[in-house]
Order: C-alpha cells, then sequence, then structure tokens
C-alpha cells in the first residue's frame, strides 16, 4: 500500500509500504551481511512489521530452500542468519562464471530496483574473484559484444515504479498509475490489475487489466508518473490469462480487435536475406519466389507495427493484402512525398533567386 505524504518544503512525495516479497527480498539482503545474525523483533522493528510476520516470512525463506538457520545466542535470544558458503555449493566452471559475468548488461531494463542492486552487488563479487590481468581480459571481451544504445529506454529513474509494478504482478494487488498516454497533454489517474512486464524494443511495457475499460491494456513504463500500490484496497479479481496469446496477434506489442488477419508482403531481392535471417513472428510463412523475391505472411490483428515495419524498407518493400492496410500504406507514402516535394520545390525556387543577378 502507498500513502501520499508532504515533506517540509511541501514537495510530494510518496512512501511505499513493501509488499510480503519486497520485505522478504530485503530480510535476505540483511542476512546476508550481519554475520552475527539478527532477531525476529530487530527485523520487525526495522520493517515495522509484526514478530509475526516476520517469522512467517523467514519460515517461508528457509522452506523454499534459502540457507538460513536460527541459532540461541547469550541469555537465550534466538538469531537468524545465513548458513556458511552464502547459497548452497555451486561449483561454477571459470567459462559459467566469466558468462555471469559479461551477462551484466542483460539486467540494465531494471536499472535502480532491488534485484538490479542485487546483481551489481553479485557482479562486484564476481571481480573480486578474478586476478587484474583476468578482469582485463574479460572486459576486452565484453567490447567484443557491444550492444547499440539505439532506441533503448533509461529506466535507472524508475526503481520505485518497477519494483512496485513487479511486487503488485506477485501479489495480486491492484495498481493506480498516474499515465499520461500519446493523446493527453497530462496524467490521468486509471486503477489496473498488473499481470506482466514484457520487454519489447528496447522498452518496458505492463500488460494489465484495465478496470474502466474491462479489457487488457498495455501501458508504456516510460509515461507512468506514479504507481500506487492497493491505493484503495480494491480487490483484485483474476482474470483468466495468458501471455503468450494475448502476444499472438500483435507483430510485436500492439493489440488489435477481432480474428486474424493475413498480412503477405512482396520483398525484393537486395533484403530477402535479411528477412530470411530472422524470427519476425511465430505465424510467419517465407516462400522464395522464381524471380528471386520473396513472399511473407503473418497472422496479426494489429497493423500498426508491421506498417512501420514495412516502411523501413523503403521501396524494397510492398504490401500484397489485405487491401485495406495496402491503402494506408499508400496514403502514408503520398503524404511522404509530399512533404519531400514541397521542400525540393523549396529549395529549388530559393537556389534559382540566389543565382538571379541583382
Amino acid at each position: 500500500m502507498a500513502r501520499r505524504t508532504q515533506n517540509k518544503t511541501g514537495r510530494e512525495k510518496l512512501t511505499f509500504e513493501r509488499s510480503a516479497l519486497n520485505r522478504q527480498w530485503r530480510i535476505l539482503n540483511i542476512l546476508g551481511y550481519r554475520e552475527n545474525g539478527v532477531t525476529v523483533k530487530e527485523l520487525a522493528n526495522e520493517f515495522q512489521s509484526s514478530q509475526r510476520t516476520i517469522q512467517r516470512d523467514l519460515d517461508l525463506l528457509q522452506s523454499i530452500g534459502f540457507p538460513l538457520e536460527p541459532t540461541t545466542g547469550p541469555h537465550g535470544r534466538k538469531y537468524w542468519s545465513r548458513k556458511a558458503g552464502l547459497i548452497p555449493s555451486i561449483n561454477l566452471t571459470l567459462t559459467e562464471a566469466a558468462a555471469i559475468y559479461l551477462g551484466r548488461k542483460l539486467m540494465e531494463p531494471l536499472a535502480g530496483t532491488d534485484l538490479w542492486v542485487g546483481a551489481q552487488e553479485a557482479y562486484h563479487k564476481f571481480q573480486s574473484a578474478f586476478d587484474q590481468p583476468t578482469l582485463k581480459y574479460l572486459d576486452r571481451l565484453a567490447q567484443a559484444f557491444h550492444p547499440t544504445r539505439f532506441g533503448i529506454g533509461d529506466y535507472s529513474n524508475y526503481g520505485e515504479t518497477i519494483d512496485t509494478l513487479m511486487i503488485s504482478i506477485e501479489d495480486r494487488k491492484v495498481v493506480s498509475l498516474g499515465y499520461q498516454s500519446q493523446a493527453t497533454t497530462e496524467p490521468v489517474t486509471r486503477d489496473v490489475h498488473p499481470y506482466h512486464l514484457v520487454y519489447h524494443k528496447g522498452t518496458l511495457y505492463l500488460v494489465a487489466w484495465a478496470v474502466e475499460r474491462g479489457a487488457f491494456r498495455n501501458y508504456k513504463v516510460d509515461r507512468i508518473s506514479t504507481a500506487i500500490a492497493d491505493a484503495m484496497s480494491l480487490p483484485f479479481i483474476p482474470v483468466e490469462f495468458n501471455l503468450e496469446d494475448y502476444l499472438a496477434g500483435s507483430f510485436g506489442i500492439y493489440q488489435g480487435q477481432g480474428k486474424p488477419v493475413t498480412v503477405k508482403i512482396r520483398f525484393q531481392q537486395p533484403v530477402v536475406r535479411y528477412v530470411e535471417e530472422k524470427r519476425w513472428h511465430d505465424s510467419e510463412k517465407l516462400t522464395r519466389q522464381p524471380d528471386g523475391t520473396l513472399i511473407a505472411e503473418f497472422q496479426l490483428t494489429s497493423f500498426e507495427e508491421v506498417k512501420g515495419w514495412v516502411l523501413s524498407f523503403g521501396h524494397q518493400a510492398e504490401i500484397l493484402e489485405p487491401q485495406a492496410l495496402r491503402e494506408e500504406v499508400a496514403v502514408t507514402i503520398r503524404s511522404m512525398l509530399g512533404r519531400y516535394e514541397t521542400i525540393i520545390d523549396q529549395h529549388k525556387r530559393t537556389t534559382i533567386k540566389r543565382s538571379r543577378p541583382q
């Protein structure tokens, strides 16, 4: 649950009451660095929770395999701590450890979250396990696999938001979003039932049941200004949902209504190999033609993303069907052509004017 409070300067801030999942994650973190252990009472005071709640968290973490154990200290006080060895024996080979270290960039979408902080601490430990010459070698190796930043979202300032969404998904809590869509000028409050976070083309999306609309919707995390978990103690009513089925008719993330429609595209020879080298959609069917061109077929419910994809190939791609999409692309091309022709005409008139003798 979250509450709005005002600080002394009057600036609004959000304070989040950590849910069970986040609290348990933080308990693991505390036990990881307090070598002498900690009592249930101390944890209860730290999290402002009841001792019964903390004890239940510890019992759960222990039951699912985390190496935690209670020990009796002075005056009969019981202390909880991690067992020696940090985690159960995992004998990593050098290549396995190096691969995990090199894979740290894959966590970038979660930058700023508790998971990200935990991952960074793990990477620092990997660093301490290798000698400097080894680290230099690994860094050189990492440079050989350089991911570009083109179009990648920066979520370093969305740590609390992503944490709230992840926890609410796990705990099945309604979230009140402050969300500014592309069509609005200011954020609008929307109550949603969050189900999944999807990372698509460098962008994080929340897939959630929109209470007011009575349907599933996608929310771009970049456009979420506030995320308050269970703000009004609204009941979360689970809906039967399968993410793969939900995304089946999309060409990425955008959804359409109704049954899938066959989208057929002809690609010219210069781009055929490029298209064949990748997997674009589960329903795709690629067929080489006698003249060297390629016909690609997809079963889609939304044309928004496939339209932009086809246009990115310029004159090397042509929509064959459906006719509605073909016409829509034609309108876009005519609009683009008109704009460029206007610029060309203006440039010609300016050039002629400058070339005339004064």
